[in-house]
């Protein structure tokens, strides 16, 4: 099982950019079995999804991004019990305003408001009307950054999340609601997840960072701890990050004991 994730942008220009991005995610092989634990059918579960993007800086403090999104999901292809599967397509957009109130020396507030995953429902059926909501979510965060000294900065951080996905009380109600209805009605399910962090850099080259999620019942009482390292020179970044192991039975994040690398490259120089 593996994710990758590449994604780049181009300055349009001192106040606006372009940008895209492409997500594969594999989850191995997947053996399916009867209830007797009888081999069925192999599947060979696949994520994909394309973005392009726009930004652009409206004043000296605030700005606003848009992007579009294609996803390719396979989960299961062919008959399995009699019922046909197929490859699900579906289209979505993200919104974003960003304030920043930094000074020159780097410290100041900073805030953003997301609105991701808004479009279309996805069906794997193909004979079926019954399709699921894409996790559209509503992320709304802030953070000030101190600096100490000119060669250090701790940056503290807070966000809020809310799924945007009725709860399934009643499987025909569930199918029978439009996406735009969903994102309102899903208010009354409870679907909140809160997080907070704290990074630490020297001179810009250095960092450590570490972070606490936790989401409620709904969301099957996730709780997360995570801490990262990160550091640059000259024109490549580097960052690792790594999902401690909390929580127990269904409660616990497939991802514990996770580590993810990241790597940046500046292409337009040294900075």
């Amino acid at each position: 099982m593996y994710l990758l994730h590449a994604g780049g942008y181009y300055k349009l220009g001192a106040d606006q950019a372009i940008s895209a991005n492409i997500r594969y995610f594999s989850l191995g092989n997947l053996p399916l079995t009867d209830y007797n634990g009888q081999l069925l059918k192999t599947s060979y579960p696949r994520e994909m999804s394309f973005d392009l993007g726009y930004a652009r800086k409206l004043t000296s403090n605030f700005g606003i991004g848009v992007a579009f999104r294609y996803i390719s999901s396979s989960l299961v292809r062919g008959t399995l019990n009699a019922v046909r599967y197929k490859a699900a397509n579906a289209v979505a957009g993200d919104i974003s305003l960003f304030y920043s109130g930094v000074d020159d020396a780097g410290q100041g507030f900073t805030a953003g408001l997301a609105l991701s995953n808004l479009g279309s429902r996805i069906a794997y059926r193909g004979d079926s009307d019954q399709k699921e909501f894409l996790p559209a979510n509503l992320g709304l965060g802030g953070a000030y950054t101190f600096v100490m000294q000119e060669d250090h900065k701790l940056m503290l951080g807070a966000e809020v999340n809310k799924l945007m996905v009725p709860a399934m009380e009643d499987p025909k109600e569930y199918y029978e609601t439009g996406a735009m209805e969903a994102w309102f009605s899903s208010f009354g399910n409870n679907t909140w997840r809160v997080s907070g962090g704290a990074e630490y850099t020297y001179r810009n080259a250095f960092s450590v960072r570490a972070g606490y999620v936790s989401g409620n019942k709904n969301e099957g009482r996730v709780q997360e701890i995570t801490t990262g390292v990160g550091g640059r020179y000259r024109m490549v970044a580097m960052n690792l990050s790594y999902l401690v192991a909390t929580g127990s039975g269904v409660n616990r994040n497939p991802l514990s004991n996770t580590l993810r690398i990241g790597l940046t490259v500046d292409l337009a120089g040294q900075r």
